[in-house]
């Protein structure tokens, strides 16, 4: 009997669908029969937003066991309202006993943390709103005191995203033995240490921008990032609706940031911020169009009339934002001038950095060229002169009050290795 074959199945199962490696992490929940569930009412009956004390205990085990990420910080757990903001005074949490419910106090933030007093309820008393189902999502809540009100901690976002995801507290049901394995067998990253984006989080108000500062280094994300933009209409996802504009995505899993990066958060009713000087003042086809814009005048049919189609999203709070994006293949620093006199005329901006590369390597002067600098430089040199050509990623963003009005708008030249799309 072949033994391969069970396992094979078992990995089939688990691994993730094609299209849906932006999604949260989902698995099904257990049946009440092994484990009582903590609901939250909202307007969907998804099991992943049922709760119990043993959910919350689970998130704090991992808090512990991972509390280096941010030592000064502690364990709070947080309930948003999902479709309305009026429903955020309505949540009166409590814990249902076979006594009755018990009262969970919020704090000034909606947060609350894990009583001692708890214990002794079972484990699998639930965690109640009495908002119907659908109408809240849950999310631990990890901030090192002494912070501005605009800024978080990468250390802190990192651990908050494995407490709340990996334990079920956030909603997408907790990883699991099976995950687990697939991960070790695969090498497949949890969305916590996702180099490209990882699971969401959200702001405290509606945000326009987010820049990680790293000591002397930055690097603005680029609004792919924020507000589920890019990822359809989001109706699905426990940031839709009311908690779209406030949703961010990180790349947690880059350690080239570290733990102390600073998480820098411009919000929508924040004054414009400046921009770019050289690129404002370039002429690029962005900037020349940003050099136009005027708050209170500019509205977005003229910018889509200029510019084209734009990734667009209107929010719950009436405001809209487009973003413009454009990508254009650069040929390889430093080519020598033969190689530059056998390229074909072309927009070669047009073509992928894959496609240019082919198109380079059939040039004898290319071929001569990278020979030539390879004997007479390290690999690093020669890359450098005649290696992969780059991209050169630029967006501009635009943000529009309920009556479509320009408020402010951002551009910004991005690195072509961070996620644009």
């Amino acid at each position: 009997m072949n033994t391969c074959q069970p396992i094979l199945l078992l990995l089939c199962l688990a691994l993730p669908l094609p299209g849906l490696a932006q999604t949260e992490p989902s698995i099904e929940p257990k049946p009440d029969a092994q484990l009582a569930k903590v609901e939250v009412q909202g307007e969907s009956t998804a099991q992943r937003e049922l709760k119990t004390l043993a959910t919350l205990y689970e998130a704090r085990e991992l808090f512990e066991k991972l509390h280096a990420l941010a030592p000064l910080a502690e364990l709070k757990f947080k309930v948003y309202a999902r479709t309305q903001a009026e429903h955020q005074q309505r949540i009166n949490l409590a814990l249902v006993t076979r006594q009755g419910r018990v009262p969970v106090p919020l704090d000034a933030e909606d947060n609350f943390t894990i009583d001692p007093a708890w214990n002794r309820y079972p484990d699998a008393t639930e965690l109640k709103s009495k908002l119907l189902d659908g109408r809240v999502t849950w999310r631990a809540d990890i901030r090192t005191p002494g912070l501005p009100p605009n800024e978080r901690r990468l250390g802190d976002l990192r651990l908050q995203c494995k407490v709340g995801f990996e334990s079920g507290v956030a909603r997408g049901d907790k990883v699991g033995f099976l995950g687990r394995m697939v991960r070790a067998l695969t090498s497949q990253p949890d969305s916590c240490d996702n180099t490209w984006s990882s699971g969401s989080s959200f702001a405290d108000r509606a945000l326009f921008a987010v820049t990680l500062v790293d000591g002397e280094r930055r690097m603005a994300l680029s609004n792919a990032m924020l507000q589920g933009l890019t990822e359809g209409s989001g109706a699905q996802y426990d940031w839709g609706f009311l908690l779209r504009e406030r949703m961010f995505r990180l790349p947690m899993g880059d350690k080239r940031w570290s733990d102390e990066t600073r998480v820098v958060m411009e919000f929508a009713d924040d004054p414009q911020q400046p921009v770019d000087a050289a690129l404002l003042a370039s002429d690029h086809p962005l900037a020349q169009a940003a050099r136009e814009l005027q708050a209170g005048t500019t509205r977005p049919e003229q910018l889509r009339e200029r510019l084209g189609k734009a990734d667009e999203r209107k929010f719950d709070s009436g405001r809209r934002l487009l973003r413009h994006l454009r990508v254009k293949t650069l040929l390889p620093p430093d080519l020598p001038p033969e190689v530059v006199a056998q390229l074909p005329a072309q927009d070669l901006s047009k073509l992928s950095p894959a496609q240019l590369m082919a198109l380079l390597a059939k040039l004898p002067a290319y071929k001569a060229a990278a020979a030539s600098a390879a004997k007479a430089a390290s690999d690093v040199a020669a890359g450098a002169a005649l290696g992969k050509p780059g991209l050169e990623v630029v967006e501009l963003v635009t943000l529009y009050d309920g009556q479509d009005q320009l408020i402010k708008y951002a551009l910004r030249q991005l690195s072509p290795t961070q996620r644009y799309r």
